[in-house]
């Protein structure tokens, strides 16, 4: 039995490495001191343990509002061999990609405390007026299209068709997808942990990161 428990523990410390690790307080993403919450509410300003928005269907307890910028458009390139890469504007809750909630902070357009469950509240309401992150670093504003692809499937299909990209099913990239095989915004970064600069998933020394997946 203490071996299954040592198993089990083990299992989800490899699907989920940087839950121990994990510490938003205190980095850029510890939106306490921008909104003025006294409390230190760190995880309240992404995540609501009641009422989440669509509780059925989105996930992970999803607590802002979403951006209802309609197009961010596509990276676009002669060597993009990627047929599936799809815009991720006009997203609902329920159906928006891990690309689309960072941007619900990212994209300039929604305030900081814009919340479906503010903290003890019990009303899906808004924080009063609360400024975003506009003329910051963080402010990625509306279009994607000249930043990495996301958004795509991102398979041995495409791997040997790029013939310069690691096959994912016998490198570590895989990890690195979402629940539907795709690259997001979080495939390179960690909204959770701030070990690394810019919330890396891994260290970029050498440009680590890069080669994961590209191999030239």
């Amino acid at each position: 039995m203490l071996v299954k428990r040592v198993l089990i523990v083990t299992a989800v410390s490899l699907l989920l490495p940087g839950l121990a690790l994990a510490q938003v307080g205190g980095t850029q993403h510890d939106l306490t001191g921008l909104v003025g919450d006294t409390a230190e509410r760190v995880c309240a300003y992404c995540h609501t343990p009641h009422m989440a928005a669509a509780a059925t269907s989105q996930y992970p307890l999803w607590n802002r509002n979403l951006s209802g910028n309609a197009v961010y458009g596509v990276y676009g390139s002669s060597t993009l061999n990627a047929s599936d890469i799809a815009d991720i504007g006009a997203a609902s809750i329920g159906t928006a990609t891990t690309t689309h909630l960072c941007m619900s902070c990212h994209d300039g357009t929604i305030a900081l405390g814009s919340l479906y469950n503010p903290p003890n509240s019990g009303n899906v309401t808004t924080i009063g007026v609360i400024g975003n992150i506009g003329g910051t670093n963080a402010d990625m504003g509306t279009s994607l299209s000249d930043d990495h692809p996301v958004n795509f499937t991102y398979n041995t299909a495409l791997a040997t068709a790029d013939g310069e990209l690691a096959d994912p099913t016998v490198n570590p990239v895989l990890a690195l997808l979402d629940g539907n095989g795709k690259v997001q915004c979080s495939s390179c970064h960690d909204p959770h942990d701030a070990s690394n600069a810019n919330f890396l998933v891994i260290d970029n020394t050498g440009s680590t990161l890069c080669s994961t997946c590209h191999e030239k």
